[in-house]
């Protein structure tokens, strides 16, 4: 049903289509509308706001960090840095990670009488892994500089994300 409502948050009115199988829902519904909600057009100013932010701070971080600068479409390129710092911080999160499991491993060896093989080699393993992320992460953050890669990407997780970079697959033409 097709109702006008003037939003009391922002003030503005807009009609919308509220759902409900009868009035009394419809009502319910538009007054938690009229509440708790914006309208369109303050909710996509507050998106672009948002979005606008996330991609200056992306640059700001890049560009503190030695990052290079993308290349691409403006809207690639800006799409493609605000990837990028996602990306860095979920990186960050995933060695973070790897650095407390292998302290805890570490802490379990120091231990009087707590010796096992299992725990050396997890060690091994774990300080491998995450030399062997940590060089290959700065490699894809060094050589990756088209914003189409982030792109693409997006919803990679990390391992697969530095195994495309370092490896790439070979284009088949068909």
């Amino acid at each position: 049903m097709e109702i006008q409502i003037t939003y009391t948050t922002c003030g503005h009115t807009e009609t919308r289509s509220i759902p409900g199988f009868n009035i009394y829902e419809v009502e319910h519904n538009a007054d938690w509308h009229r509440n708790n909600r914006v309208c369109s057009e303050c909710y996509t100013a507050t998106v672009e706001q948002t979005r606008e932010k996330q991609i200056r701070d992306a640059k700001d971080r890049g560009s503190m960090n030695g990052l290079h600068d993308l290349k691409g479409t403006e809207k690639q390129e800006k799409w493609g840095m605000a990837i990028r710092q996602v990306k860095i911080d979920e990186a960050g999160r995933y060695m973070n990670q790897l650095r407390a499991d292998l302290d805890s491993y570490k802490a379990d060896l120091a231990k009087p009488g707590r010796f096992s093989q299992h725990s050396e080699r997890r060690v091994n393993q774990i300080t491998a892994q995450l030399e062997k992320f940590e060089s290959e992460w700065q490699e894809c953050l060094r050589d990756k500089v088209w914003a189409k890669f982030w792109i693409e990407q997006r919803s990679s997780n990390l391992p697969c994300l530095v195994q495309e970079a370092v490896n790439p697959k070979p284009i088949e033409f068909v």
